[in-house]
């Protein structure tokens, strides 16, 4: 409770921080974008976004439990990787803006090329948050994510104030998150320099993370893709503004990785089973009580804040209900941790497995009740998949 009291008020103020601006950015882009444009918008950023599972996602954790036992230079191998698998991921990205150019689609096809061209280096030089982490330097963590998240917000109201461009827009995004993120890399680097060895299995560990997540990455993303091609870009619009508030409840929530991973990493097996049940179930009912204010509140919010997008109100009722599987965090960090790897590829091929059957289901039949309904049956899948994979994993 100590530990997170120290980490938590920076991260917890940090993350208020970062929740103010994405709700700004988001206030501006539903009462000053069409629902059509924002839509697309939307869209072409999944794509990008699933196209970065190339990137090796899987490094970032591998990064912080290797710092997190004091061999800091495992960022030099782990760096160099993360610069390759994202020139392929932005390769990808190219070819399939080459394919909408080649179907006559120029939005999702410029779109698209102005995202493979930038999502390298904004990819690459996203690892620093995991580096401080591994440091346990929540301070710094909370800073910086609050700096970016200000500065990438700023940009994209600005560009939204003067233009309704969607080509702009996107340029804007990427530009306003690779300028922030290389500087603060470079402070980074500069104000507190590499100590340790380096852990030679960071980089293997880091490409089986990696592909434990990558159909996670698929069934993640693709809501919203089958929701532009089945219902099209403006239902796109309207689930996003759902998903605003429980994704930035979320983002809160995810703060405690900050925490778990690096202090499970250095505890042993024994240590950590002691109290892993307990932690869950008291993150279980915080999260009940959150979830509850938000079903409560959530009308008053969006007639007050997003007034165009009244229907979307239940959808983001239901959704939140999945926060309270969140709790899940507690027992994927403490696999991580300790390198169950196994585990960790059953959990995320059954989750996403279960997440993709049902988004090509229910939103078929259903449309954005479908997919809301689909994501948090899979978040309690998830949960109890990883609480009885974890207790196994202990007795073994």
């Amino acid at each position: 409770m100590i530990y997170l009291a120290r980490g938590g008020f920076w991260l917890t103020g940090g993350q208020i921080i970062s929740a103010g601006a994405v709700f700004a950015t988001s206030l501006a882009f539903a009462n000053l974008l069409p629902p059509q444009i924002y839509g697309t918008y939307k869209y072409i950023l999944t794509l990008a976004g699933l196209f970065t599972a190339i990137s090796l996602t899987g490094l970032s954790a591998s990064l912080t439990q290797a710092v997190a036992r004091g061999l800091e230079k495992t960022w030099q191998p782990i760096f160099k990787s993360k610069i390759r698998w994202s020139l392929i991921a932005g390769a990808v990205t190219l070819s399939a803006a080459s394919y909408y150019f080649f179907k006559n689609n120029f939005i999702l096809g410029g779109g698209l090329m102005i995202a493979g061209l930038f999502l390298p280096l904004m990819e690459s030089a996203g690892l620093y948050p995991y580096l401080l982490q591994g440091r346990k330097n929540y301070q710094d963590t909370a800073k910086y994510l609050g700096i970016s998240q200000i500065f990438s917000g700023l940009i994209l109201i600005t560009a939204l104030f003067f233009t309704k461009n969607l080509f702009l827009i996107i340029a804007a995004y990427f530009l306003s998150w690779i300028i922030s993120r290389w500087i603060i890399l470079k402070i980074i680097l500069k104000k507190q320099p590499l100590i340790g060895e380096i852990d030679q299995d960071a980089v293997r560990y880091g490409k089986h993370l990696s592909l434990i997540d990558i159909i996670n990455q698929v069934a993640e993303y693709l809501d919203k893709i089958l929701i532009f091609q089945f219902l099209g870009a403006s239902e796109v619009a309207v689930y996003s503004i759902a998903m605003a508030v429980p994704e930035q409840i979320r983002a809160f929530i995810k703060n405690l990785n900050f925490f778990l991973l690096p202090k499970f990493s250095a505890q042993n097996v024994a240590v950590v089973q002691k109290n892993l049940s307990k932690k869950i179930i008291l993150l279980l009912l915080g999260l009940l009580i959150i979830v509850a204010i938000y079903i409560f509140g959530a009308p008053f919010f969006f007639k007050l804040f997003f007034p165009k997008y009244l229907t979307s109100i239940n959808y983001s009722q239901f959704l939140a209900l999945g926060l309270i599987a969140y709790a899940s965090i507690v027992p994927l960090n403490f696999l991580k941790a300790h390198k169950f790897t196994g585990k960790l590829y059953q959990s995320n091929n059954f989750t996403s497995l279960f997440q993709i059957i049902s988004l090509l289901i229910l939103i078929k039949f259903f449309g954005i009740w479908g997919a809301v309904t689909a994501k948090v049956l899979t978040k309690f899948f998830n949960f109890a998949y990883l609480w009885i994979a974890s207790k196994n994993a202990i007795k073994k």
